[in-house]
């Protein structure tokens, strides 16, 4: 069974390969160079919070953290990535739950934010299910000059002042 925990330095290597392509990449860590390297990961990991695997049978297959976090108040889930043959499993669902759970408690905030590219239908969908809502629109470029669409989504934690 799929346990998330926190990640550990030995997990890093395994992080760089969730994202199967340059477009992948992309939706997970826009400002990366494809393919993602060790040393692009670590500098990532330690301008963020509560780095997050989910191991199942010994191997990493997806990965997420906090960032913009303002305690008491709100944060976002970034770099959410599920490995390529573990999706359609409700791994995605697992993490962000997970990741939910821990920015509740360990932080106390009132709001979880969350961002995706329009073109990542599967992810919009799967964010709306679980009751982020949209509430304000981005312009980015992508890695081959595109413009594309960044849409931030919030969700309610329902925690209110302590």
């Amino acid at each position: 069974m799929p346990e998330c925990r926190p990640l550990d330095d030995s997990d890093i290597d395994a992080v760089c390969t969730l994202p199967a392509n340059r477009a992948e990449l992309f939706y997970m860590f826009p400002r990366a160079s494809y393919p993602l390297t060790r040393e692009q990961m670590i500098v990532q990991i330690y301008k963020r919070n509560n780095s997050t695997v989910i191991e199942e049978d010994g191997k990493v297959i997806a990965y997420a953290n906090i960032y913009n976090l303002e305690k008491g108040q709100s944060c976002f889930i970034g770099n959410l990535v599920v490995r390529e043959t573990s999706r359609g499993k409700g791994i995605a669902t697992q993490l962000i739950g997970y990741m939910n759970r821990v920015a509740i408690s360990q932080h106390w905030v009132k709001a979880i934010h969350i961002s995706v590219f329009e073109t990542n239908e599967a992810a919009l969908s799967l964010y709306m299910g679980l009751g982020f809502l949209p509430y304000a629109k981005e312009e980015k470029t992508d890695p081959d000059g595109v413009k594309v669409i960044l849409v931030h989504m919030k969700k309610d934690t329902g925690l209110r002042n302590r």
